[in-house]
């Protein structure tokens, strides 16, 4: 829990909102309350990526036709860092002039 006490209270009426507890002048964060609402470094994702929030990968054959825009494709893209192709077979690009 993380804890606020207004030491120049003017006699103000305070109101405490959702996740947030007072005490007389003590306004303090209920943490648990906010737990799964934002993304951790740790989290891991499924479906089409995977991995952690800091280290996501392309699941197989994820990216098709529909999401590459074929007239800015070019050969270096479809290559490891060596320069060579990695498979053959996943190339199947249909340029269109």
């Amino acid at each position: 829990m993380v804890t606020y006490i207004d030491e120049n209270d003017d006699d103000t009426t305070y109101t405490n909102g959702t996740g947030i507890s007072l005490s007389g002048n003590t306004f303090s964060v209920i943490l648990s309350y906010f737990q799964n609402l934002f993304l951790e470094l740790t989290d891991s994702f499924g479906g089409d990526v995977s991995g952690t929030y800091d280290n996501l990968q392309l699941g197989t054959d994820v990216v098709g036709d529909n999401e590459l825009n074929t007239s800015e494709v070019t050969l270096s893209d479809l290559t490891n860092d060596a320069g060579y192709l990695t498979n053959n077979s996943d190339v199947s690009l249909k340029i269109q002039m």
